[in-house]
């Protein structure tokens, strides 16, 4: 099939590409056992600390420093979301202040989708 024929085909009928190829499950596993160990383990920042979006976080901002204002093992009022969205069953309990574009925002996401900021 030429490039042509493949991106009509795509905008007539969806992807005609294979996707990625995923990853083993064994190491499927192994990740989603590290993140419940995060999530299980005591807020490991304090206000003052920089932090960022871990990569494997639906968080934007990967690799971007934020400054740790508050933490709240008890978790902040998000109030309502979307049902079924991620942030539906998550805790959401390190607020942080954030620059973009020049603008200072707080922002507030579970402890175990942050890391420690390293420059």
């Amino acid at each position: 099939m030429d490039a042509f024929t493949e991106l009509l085909a795509e905008a007539m009928h969806g992807s005609t590409r294979k996707s990625a190829p995923d990853i083993l499950p064994e190491a499927k596993i192994a990740r989603l056992r590290e993140a419940a160990d995060r999530i299980a383990a005591p807020i490991p920042f304090k206000p003052g600390d920089i932090v960022t979006t871990r990569k494997d976080s639906p968080l934007k901002g990967v690799g971007q420093p934020r400054l740790v204002i508050e933490v709240n093992p008890d978790g902040f009022d998000i109030g309502e979301c979307d049902a079924g969205a991620w942030m539906e069953a998550a805790k959401f309990d390190v607020r942080y202040l954030t620059l973009a574009d020049g603008v200072i925002f707080c922002h507030q996401s579970p402890h175990w989708m942050l890391e420690l900021y390293e420059a």
